[in-house]
């Protein structure tokens, strides 16, 4: 199963810390260790990249600085600039601190609705928008697929869970008369 997408990216930004705290506590085998921490940078941020525009645009200022940074740290080292290096590690904690900090505060869940019916609108006012977003309507009848309803594309089940999501809501069919 697909991971979860705030689930995705709270452990990595943990792995993230972790994986800091090693590069600033041993000289030796920095490189694979620093390797690690750029491949779990770019997984969050790829992540946000492709499917969080709010948190994106929010982050945008601090995932550059740190991206920025963590080039160069590269740079540095591949000039073997040791002690540019390691000043640099410095820098990029204390940027990673900020970003990570700000992320899990605007991290929100991702939800999908799976039915297409009169409940949605119910079950619209009960997700609280500050920690959560609807992302996906799912039709199970493909009688409303392409079709928008408050800003949230309806598809099929198949391509709503495509993208990471934490939350899955079964809009219930409630029978006329019965």
């Amino acid at each position: 199963m697909q991971n979860t997408y705030k689930k995705t990216i709270l452990y990595n930004l943990g792995k993230m810390e972790y994986i800091l705290s090693e590069l600033l506590n041993h000289k030796k085998k920095r490189v694979p260790i620093f390797n690690k921490l750029v491949d779990a940078f770019v997984l969050i941020n790829n992540t946000i990249e492709s499917y969080d525009d709010d948190l994106k645009a929010k982050s945008e200022s601090a995932r550059t600085n740190l991206s920025n940074l963590l080039v160069d740290s590269i740079e540095a080292y591949n000039k073997k600039k040791h002690s540019e290096f390691a000043s640099l590690l410095g820098a990029i904690k204390n940027e990673f601190v900020q970003w990570s900090d700000f992320t899990k505060e605007h991290c929100k869940f991702k939800v999908i609705v799976f039915g297409v019916n009169h409940t949605i609108m119910q079950i619209q006012n009960i997700v609280d928008s500050s920690k959560a977003d609807i992302v996906c309507l799912a039709d199970d009848t493909g009688e409303h697929l392409g079709k928008v309803l408050n800003d949230i594309q309806i598809n099929e089940l198949g391509a709503a869970v495509q993208n990471p999501f934490d939350f899955m809501i079964s809009a219930p069919c409630f029978l006329e008369g019965a």
